[in-house]
């Protein structure tokens, strides 16, 4: 067993779910009926695998949403044109022209 591996395994799946969970509660309105004080935390966490992970799953969030606009482009653009073929170059030439103008510019 590799140390770095272990920690990465131990990081995704026990150490930022538990710190998000941390930052989250600690942003809930308390109940006015309550004793408990309110928690007032402010908490930093870094480290590579941690940053890393968090970037990972930002990307995996993002690319749902960009592919689910993807498809409702293609679904539009397919019942406007009523070619599933003209559609599909149009979903084409919308992806590539973000490529090609950072080629360009």
């Amino acid at each position: 067993p590799n140390f770095r591996e272990d920690y990465a395994a131990f990081a995704q799946k026990e150490l930022y779910p538990f710190l998000v969970a941390s930052v989250r509660n600690s942003t809930l309105k308390v109940d006015p009926d309550s004793w408990d004080d309110p928690l007032n935390m402010n908490m930093y966490f870094r480290g590579d695998e941690l940053d890393q992970h968090e970037v990972l799953e930002a990307l995996e969030h993002d690319i749902k949403l960009a592919f689910g606009a993807l498809v409702v482009a293609l679904i539009v653009t397919w019942i406007h044109l009523e070619s599933i073929f003209l559609a599909f170059v149009a979903l084409l030439s919308l992806c590539f022209s973000v490529l090609l103008s950072y080629v360009i510019v």
